[in-house]
Order: structure tokens, then C-alpha cells, then sequence
């Protein structure tokens, strides 16, 4: 069967969304490798607002034969901006045309009906090499004038190709129903309301199923799909999995998972369904988990206060101190007196300019409503230095901006600690990723999110002061997480402005906060959630990094990614290999850039801390 082809048109000035590491590279350097649909999930029977009163987010989608283009969403226009287009495997413009992944965005086939990929931001953009994409030297701000964009989004499908075309998902039925008549069924007024100023498509129409018409759509599809099954003619594991996928943004996660078992039962090479299943298995334990812990919300309940993070100075602490007292158990930490050797010369505003400022970078803004990571989505692309000059004027985030992908200058300058990420094969997933960089005005925040594939991180600030808040990995099922697009969750709960009629379970948190200022590095372990606020002009560095403290989380983490990530599966194969050396030299101390990427040891058997010592 030929592929039907599904077009996406946008009046709207989309950028390609490849989250903070586009491939463009500035001053020479090795062309290198670099490193949930959403689903509006209805929590216990708490004093929780309803499913249609909260918010998100996502496109808006039409038709390109019907003749309808809409007009882009933005502070002075309203409507629909995008519409189905081809089935290919690229991403055009009308200035530029580039080839990208199909692990990156399966988007809406309007006949097919894939399911979103689920990447999370901080994965999509490592997902690609250098070759793959490159960013447009185009401006797409999303409040200039309106400007046309065609997405091609190839699906790929990992069972047995079929004669028939196979049965739309959820996200693509909604998707067709929001173009052909879901706007106009749905009142100016509340889409106005209740619909963010977003032309990202996860976000859009993970709002769009929370509004009246959205969720009435959702549920006669649902009577519709049943009534099928109840006729017996045709259950297969399309319809199954159709089933599944529609419950799944109803809330109704024990039915999803019941006919998305099946459906994988019947097609068990059908890796994306597996993933789906996955997906939806973690938003069930976290529905069962947050109805446990009702029974201990105590009657008047009130928000923790929160514990200050320890202040070690680096001179007082060992390695092997560090590993057991904090990344082994979880805690984070600020660490002093180590930032000041990690640059060759120190890194200020001024510096950034004269080394990258020539580089192209897609930076960030903050959605309110958005299912991305970190609430974060692309504002525009522009030239560092330009982002510079308007850094003040604008609420624009140099956000994650891979060092070694885009400026490799800058990195060379750098003294950073080691990891096993370094220990793979070159253009293996993540090990060209980091460290990255992160610039922002004041008042500029990220919202609470969890840092991908279980990774713990560090952030070293060179400028300026950040407020962070912390919380527990267990404490994730209090704060309300959804499993939009990605394993990886967005918040309902917000820790600025605490609901507890609305999120009662925030009462049982037990959050840390602190202010992290310039000469800190602050360590923060994997599946923690955390808010970040930067209270002035910030300069800083990141890394995410894996060890023997959370290798194991991180080897599951990349096993179910990896069911729609050949290279996440990829990476967990090396990591499992006999020859994978997973022991850690506690006398190894940080490393310059150029001994830090070609690391190699020279006597593993004198490594002193190996997985078995930690596990016991």
C-alpha cells in the first residue's frame, strides 16, 4: 500500500523542535553525535480539579484540501495554524529543507494513525547527529509575522506491514477532529481561555482534550471502538491498540492497559505499542500510589517547609565521600571551592560573545500549560551574539546548549569530571551530549521536571544566583505527574504557587530548596524533580553523567526508550557488554577536555569501586 500522504502547514513560524541541541557547530570541531502523546490523565478521587479544568497544550491542526489554513495562535490572532501534509522523512520550510529522523517526531498520519514518539525534550535534540539536522540560519520567532511551514513526518511502524491502512491512534484522531470541526465547535471565547499561546502540537492538543468538546469527541470515539469489538467482526491488534491509546487520554488507564496488553499479545514485534503499554503502566502505578497515600493527607493540610541543601567545600570532600553520602543515597549537594579550575580563563557574558557568538542556537521560552520538558519550548533561532544583545529585553533561555556539538572552542577550555558515557563507542547516543550551556535574564524559570534516562547532573554557575527546589524521587506521585509525550513526566502540581485544594498530596513532600551562586557546582541525582528560578543575569554549565550510583536505573530507562530508539537500545546493549568496564578509580580526579574524551584506562584492575561493593 502506498503511504497516504499527511501534510502540516502552519502560518505559525514553527521551528524544527529538536530541544536545546541543534546540530550546528562554530569554530571547527569533529562532526559528532549528541543527545511523553499526550495524555490527559485524570488523578484518584481527590479534591483535584476535574480533566477539563486543567490545563494544556499542543497544535492546532486543518486540512491542507479543505482549503483552510486557519490563523497562527499568538497574543493577536486565534484559530488553527497547521494541517497533514506528506509522509516523509524530512522537515521543509520555505527557506530550507532537512532530513530528520523518523525516531524523532512521528507525528499525525491522518490514515495510519502512529502514536507520537515519545522522546523528552533534553533525548529528542541527542537523538540526532551533526548530519541529520542543521539548524536554519532563519529567525523563526514565534511573534513575527506569520510565515508558512510544511512538516513532512515519515511513520514508521515496527510490526509486519499490513495491506489495510491501520487504525489512528488517539492523538491522530483528535488531531483530524480538531481541523475539520473541533474549532469551530468550540466556542472563541474558551479557546481563548483555555488554550495556551503555543505552536507546539503536544501541548495543543493535550488542551484540546481537556475541553468539553475535546473529552465528548474522546468518548464517542471510545462508544465507537467498542461497539466494534462488541460486534466481533474485526478485533485485531489495530483496534485493540486504537482502544487502548483513546482510554489512555480519557483517564482511564486500567482499561488502556488492558486492551493495549492484548494488542501487543497479538502483535508482540510492535515495539511502539510496547512502549505505549509502558508508558501507561507507570501513569497507572502512579494513580494506585497517590490513592495510598490520600489516607495520609491529614485534615488542615500545609505545604513542608523546605530543608536547605548541604555546603561542602571540595577541599573537605573525597570522592569516595561524595559517592556514598550523596550520589549513592540521593541527596543532593552544593559543592565550593571547584569551580574556579574548571575554566582556563573565567567565563562571563563577555567571553560567551567572543567565542560562540558567531554559533546559531535555538533558545527557549517558558509555556505556561506546556507538556514539553521543563515547560520549555523553541522561541526562536538566532545568533548567540544577538541573543546576547537582547538578553534583557527579552524572556528568551539559552537553555542545554550543547557545548560539543555547537562550540567546541568553549569546551576545550573546560576541566570536567568523568563518566561512563565516555567508555562507548564514538557516536553512541548521549556521549557527545555534554556539557552544555545555559544562559538566562532574570525571572526566567524552568519548570519542575525530572532530567532524563534516570542520568544524575551537575551544574557548575559562573554568574549570577539560581533558586532551586528539590524533591524526592518518591515523593513524584505527590506532585501530580502526567506521562504526556515522553517516560518522562510533566507536573500538574506547582510549587510557586501551591493548590492544595486542588493537589492535597503536596502536603506529604518533603522538599529542599537553596540558592545556588556564582563559584558553586551543585549535584543533583537522577528522578529528582526540581524547579529553577534565576534570580539574576545567569551564566552557567551542565552535565548529566552516569555511574555506578545510578547505572542500573539508567540500563531501564534506555531498555523501554530503546523499544522506539534503536540507539538508546544501542547504548544499553554496550553498557551490558562483558568488556564494558563498569568499575569506577576513585583517584581519578576531573579531567582537561581533550584526557576527559579520550580517556582510556590503563590499569582497570586498580579500580577500587566496583558494582558489587556498591550493591552490597
Amino acid at each position: 500500500m502506498e503511504e497516504e500522504e499527511v501534510e502540516l502547514i502552519s502560518e505559525w513560524p514553527v521551528t524544527t523542535s529538536h530541544s536545546g541541541h541543534e546540530h550546528q557547530q562554530c569554530h571547527g570541531g569533529s562532526q559528532q553525535e549528541h543527545f511523553p502523546c499526550a495524555s490527559p490523565m485524570v488523578p484518584p478521587q481527590t479534591a483535584a480539579k476535574s480533566a477539563d479544568e486543567r490545563p494544556s497544550t499542543d497544535w492546532m491542526l486543518h486540512h491542507s484540501s479543505e482549503g483552510n489554513t486557519g490563523s497562527g495562535k499568538h497574543s493577536n490572532s486565534k484559530g488553527s495554524v497547521l494541517d497533514m501534509v506528506t509522509n516523509k522523512r524530512h522537515i521543509q520550510t520555505d527557506k530550507h529543507c532537512k532530513e530528520v529522523p523518523t525516531k524523532i517526531m512521528h507525528l499525525l498520519d491522518s490514515d495510519r494513525g502512529t502514536y507520537f514518539v515519545p522522546t523528552s525534550a533534553k533525548e529528542r535534540d541527542r537523538s540526532l547527529s551533526r548530519g541529520d539536522a542543521q539548524i536554519s540560519q532563519d529567525s523563526k520567532s514565534n511573534h513575527g509575522s506569520q510565515e508558512k511551514c510544511l512538516l513532512n513526518i515519515s511513520n514508521s511502524h515496527s510490526s509486519a506491514a499490513e495491506d489495510k491502512p491501520q487504525e489512528l491512534l488517539a492523538q491522530a484522531r483528535l488531531a483530524r477532529w480538531w481541523r475539520r470541526e473541533g474549532q469551530r465547535a468550540v466556542r472563541l471565547e474558551l479557546k481563548d481561555k483555555v488554550l495556551p499561546v503555543s505552536a507546539n502540537p503536544n501541548t495543543l492538543l493535550f488542551h484540546v482534550a481537556r475541553l468539553p468538546e475535546g473529552r465528548k469527541f474522546l468518548e464517542e470515539e471510545l462508544q465507537h471502538l467498542k461497539q466494534r469489538v462488541k460486534q466481533g467482526r474485526e478485533v485485531t491488534g489495530d483496534l485493540m491498540a486504537a482502544l487502548g491509546s483513546v482510554e489512555e487520554w480519557l483517564g482511564k488507564v486500567e482499561d488502556a492497559v488492558a486492551h493495549l496488553e492484548k494488542a501487543t499479545s497479538l502483535h508482540p514485534d510492535n515495539k511502539e505499542w510496547r512502549w505505549l503499554l509502558h508508558k501507561v503502566c507507570r501513569q497507572l502505578a502512579v494513580r494506585r500510589r497517590q490513592t495510598q497515600l490520600m489516607n495520609a493527607v491529614p485534615p488542615n493540610p500545609t505545604f513542608p517547609v523546605s530543608q536547605q541543601v548541604e555546603k561542602v567545600s571540595a577541599q573537605n570532600l573525597t570522592f569516595l565521600e561524595f559517592f556514598h553520602k550523596y550520589a549513592l543515597a540521593r541527596v543532593p549537594v552544593i559543592i565550593t571551592d571547584l569551580v574556579s579550575t574548571m575554566t582556563q580563563v573565567p567565563w562571563n557574558l563577555q567571553h560567551i560573545s567572543n567565542a560562540a557568538g558567531e554559533c546559531m542556537a535555538q533558545v527557549k521560552r517558558s509555556v505556561p500549560g506546556s507538556v514539553e520538558w521543563a515547560g520549555l519550548e523553541e522561541s526562536r533561532t538566532v545568533k548567540v551574539s544577538e541573543f546576547l544583545h537582547h538578553l534583557h529585553s527579552r524572556r528568551d533561555y539559552l537553555f542545554d546548549w550543547s557545548l560539543p556539538l555547537h562550540c567546541p572552542r568553549l569546551a576545550e577550555e573546560l576541566t570536567i569530571p568523568r563518566d561512563f558515557l565516555q567508555r562507548t563507542s564514538p557516536g553512541s547516543l548521549y556521549r557527545d551530549s555534554w556539557p552544555s550551556l545555559f544562559v538566562a535574564p532574570p525571572g526566567v524559570h524552568s519548570g519542575l521536571h525530572v532530567d532524563a534516562f534516570a542520568s544524575n547532573f551537575w551544574m557548575a554557575l559562573f554568574q549570577g544566583r539560581k533558586r532551586w527546589v528539590f524533591f524526592r524521587q518518591e515523593d513524584v506521585p505527590c506532585l501530580y505527574p502526567v506521562h504526556a509525550n515522553s517516560l518522562d513526566p510533566v507536573f500538574e502540581a506547582k510549587v510557586t504557587d501551591v493548590d492544595l485544594e486542588a493537589h492535597p498530596l503536596l502536603s506529604l513532600v518533603q522538599p529542599m530548596e537553596c540558592v545556588l551562586t556564582a563559584g558553586e557546582i551543585l549535584f543533583v541525582p537522577g528522578g529528582c524533580p526540581h524547579y529553577v528560578e534565576n534570580l539574576d543575569t545567569t551564566v552557567a554549565i551542565s552535565a548529566n553523567f552516569v555511574d555506578l550510583s545510578n547505572w542500573r536505573n539508567v540500563l531501564q530507562e534506555l531498555d523501554v526508550n530503546g523499544l522506539i530508539d534503536p540507539r538508546a537500545a544501542d547504548l544499553a546493549h554496550q553498557f551490558r557488554q562483558p568488556m564494558f568496564i563498569s568499575r569506577m578509580n576513585s583517584d581519578i580526579g576531573d579531567l582537561p577536555w581533550h584526557v576527559f574524551k579520550a580517556w582510556r584506562p590503563s590499569d582497570v584492575n586498580s579500580f577500587d569501586t566496583v558494582e558489587e561493593s556498591v550493591v552490597s
